[in-house]
């Protein structure tokens, strides 16, 4: 009984690393509650239920990246392009994974040798509890480091596939928008879902974009709404148009005086996305679902 339960531990522990170079012991212990059946002290998660909640986890994943492919209105052949970029992210993570191995290694055995000694009532390392903390830093900036090699890679591989609109709803994506008379997936808009970054600057463009967008929806209201309101008070009715129509063609007059996003632009609007899309681990097997579904 004390051997399985060791073993469940250090299956809790693998599966709690990830969370640890998050945040430290604090997301630590929440890793290793996940593992952890509530209300049962020691007893592992049965294989059923860890099965389900993975299985849970992919299928919300993948519906959260087809529904980004669905915003971005890719079609089948930029699809098609974009696999050889995510099998070269999927390569470049696994490459730093396996260099890490061995630091792994060791920060599951110092964990496990703290646990077993808490456990008993006995002291604690100090300095190897130090030591752990040096490890997710070590880890953490690796992991960094691989993941920024990820977006420089795609990033310049990935705009000249898109066109100037998939580029401006890649940026509206990030901003929890979408262009007019579409409405953006619950499952995108939601924060946790990782797509929607409000504090993400926004470019000179799109800011022109938006107020020309609000500008004909206001105008639009006016009109509509001109025939009962002209009953009541002509004069204000009027000047209410007047006033809309001139707000439009002041933001459309803004917009055209703005240029184009330059490559550098784009690259900064694009490259939250690319990170949250290409940084998955599901992307690949998404590509290959999603190109084979538009072929059937």
């Amino acid at each position: 009984m004390e051997t399985r339960f060791a073993f469940s531990r250090r299956e809790g522990l693998r599966a709690a690393v990830p969370l640890l170079l998050m945040g430290g012991f604090g997301s630590f212990a929440a890793g290793v509650q996940a593992q952890i059946a509530p209300g049962e002290p020691g007893k592992a998660v049965s294989e059923p239920t860890r099965d389900r909640d993975l299985h849970l986890k992919r299928q919300g994943e993948d519906i959260l990246l087809l529904e980004a492919i669905h915003a971005l209105r890719l079609s089948l052949t930029q699809l098609k392009k974009l696999q050889p970029l995510a099998n070269t992210a999927e390569e470049l993570l696994t490459k730093q994974r396996t260099q890490d191995e061995e630091t792994m290694a060791s920060l599951e055995r110092i964990l496990q040798k703290q646990w077993e000694a808490l456990v008993k009532g006995e002291a604690a390392s100090f300095p190897k509890q130090q030591e752990a903390l040096n490890l997710m830093s070590r880890l953490q900036t690796h992991r960094e480091q691989a993941e920024q090699e990820v977006v420089r890679y795609v990033l310049p591989r990935l705009l000249p596939l898109l066109s100037k609109d998939q580029v401006l709803r890649a940026e509206l994506l990030v901003h929890g928008l979408t262009p007019p008379r579409e409405t953006l997936s619950p499952a995108l808009a939601d924060p946790r879902s990782g797509f929607v970054l409000p504090d993400h600057p926004k470019s000179e463009w799109l800011t022109a974009q938006l107020a020309r967008s609000a500008a004909e929806g206001l105008f639009t209201a006016a009109q509509e709404s001109y025939d009962v309101e002209i009953l009541s008070d002509p004069g204000a009715a009027g000047a209410k148009l007047t006033d809309s129509q001139r707000n439009l063609q002041q933001a459309q007059e803004a917009v055209g005086r703005i240029p184009a996003p330059t490559e550098v632009e784009a690259k900064t609007a694009l490259e939250p996305l690319v990170r949250r899309i290409f940084l998955s681990p599901r992307l690949k097997s998404v590509l290959q679902e999603r190109v084979q579904g538009e072929k059937n």
